[in-house]
């Protein structure tokens, strides 16, 4: 029994499904770390303990770490049809270049630990996808495999 090789075209987009699902692990596994516990957070981020968090510092906090949640929920949404919802990438590949160089900043001024290099490096791995995502969609409208919606 013979099988039909996948095409290269189904292939890319099997992977970027994958692609898009862990990226969505990433950012929910982030989101709920920094939402469940902002001592721990600060400890592993910023080596920072017994921090004096009033009201509007936890506004903030916990609304970033929603927004690095709710991202993640996009992901998946990509991942369920990456041919139609490719927006949140370039979301993405803004929000995650910003942080990063944010998280650049603060550690080699010293003012936060590894972790946020780690993290950061992470998120640009997944800028690089996002942006090799987007190249391949790009391509794949102009030779005619997309339509215009």
């Amino acid at each position: 029994m013979q099988h039909e090789p996948i095409d290269k075209f189904n292939r890319a987009v099997a992977f970027y499904r994958k692609f898009f699902l862990v990226a969505a692990i990433w950012n929910v596994g982030g989101g709920v770390l920094g939402i469940v516990s902002v001592t721990f957070s600060l400890k592993l981020f910023y080596n920072v303990t017994n921090y004096p968090a009033d009201a509007l510092f936890k506004f903030h906090y916990y609304n970033f770490w929603l927004f690095i949640l709710f991202l993640g929920f996009g992901y998946y949404i990509v991942s369920r049809n990456v041919l139609q919802n490719y927006a949140t990438a370039l979301v993405g590949i803004f929000g995650k270049t910003v942080l990063a160089g944010f998280w650049l900043y603060y550690y080699l001024s010293g003012q936060a630990t590894v972790m946020v290099i780690v993290a950061g490096g992470g998120d640009m791995l997944f800028v690089l996808g996002f942006i090799m995502y987007l190249t391949f969609m790009l391509k794949n409208f102009r030779n005619g495999k997309l339509q215009k919606n």
